[in-house]
């Protein structure tokens, strides 16, 4: 029994962390429409942990995809009693990239990666400049240049503090010292500097009190991935 319950408890486990795992949304990714081939029939399921069989799409139709994970697509079917959303398995798919399981398992781990960046407010080396942006906002100053090699920008993102300045003078009645304020500067308090090659991030430079842990993330497969 003991044993039966473990098995049970451990299924639960599972299917608990299959279907909290991140979604990646297509329109996150590109505005085109992307369009399968259904090469088996494929059962569509409610959820992405396979539960609920909702309908079936057939061998010879399309499906829209809409979102996907590491292991379950979630697409739209079309048919003459209306539309059916739901997820189905890759393997019943098909397209003109003979590796676009693959492939999107690559773009998933890159945009989970990338989602946890901009929430932490990070940046590393491989994000676009969308991406960045997401993560810090808009710069405070950006530079462009063309080269033979092709195109590169920098974006610089800069926080300044008042930094008052005195003059100490000598009071010649009391022989007393006292500070007079001359003026105010405004100084570099914290700042990056992103400089990008072909749209993606290939270096930062930070302040010591801004630095921190390196990171990086693969250039994006998609949207400039041969199949989109």
């Amino acid at each position: 029994m003991k044993n039966l319950l473990y098995l049970l408890l451990s299924l639960s486990l599972v299917n608990a962390q299959i279907t909290n795992t991140p979604v990646v949304e297509v329109k996150s990714l590109t505005d085109q429409k992307l369009v399968f081939d259904v090469i088996a029939n494929s059962v569509i399921y409610l959820s992405k942990n396979g539960n609920n069989k909702l309908s079936l799409a057939r061998k010879g139709s399309k499906v829209e995809l809409l979102a996907f994970d590491h292991r379950a697509y979630k697409v739209k079917v079309d048919s003459r009693s209306g539309s059916t959303v739901g997820w189905v398995a890759p393997h019943t798919l098909s397209c003109n990239d003979p590796e676009f399981i693959e492939n999107f398992k690559k773009v998933y781990d890159r945009q989970v990666a990338v989602t946890a960046l901009i929430e932490n407010k990070e940046v590393a080396i491989g994000m676009t400049a969308e991406e960045v942006t997401q993560a810090l906002g808009r710069p405070t100053k950006t530079t462009a240049k063309r080269t033979a090699t092709g195109t590169s920008a920098i974006y610089e993102y800069t926080e300044y503090f008042t930094q008052k300045h005195y003059n100490q003078f000598r009071d010649p009645h009391t022989g007393q010292f006292h500070k007079q304020f001359s003026h105010s500067t405004q100084e570099i308090e914290e700042q990056v500097i992103i400089e990008f090659a072909d749209n993606a991030v290939s270096s930062i430079e930070e302040t010591e009190s801004r630095e921190r842990r390196r990171n990086s993330v693969s250039t994006p497969i998609y949207p400039h991935y041969r199949w989109f």
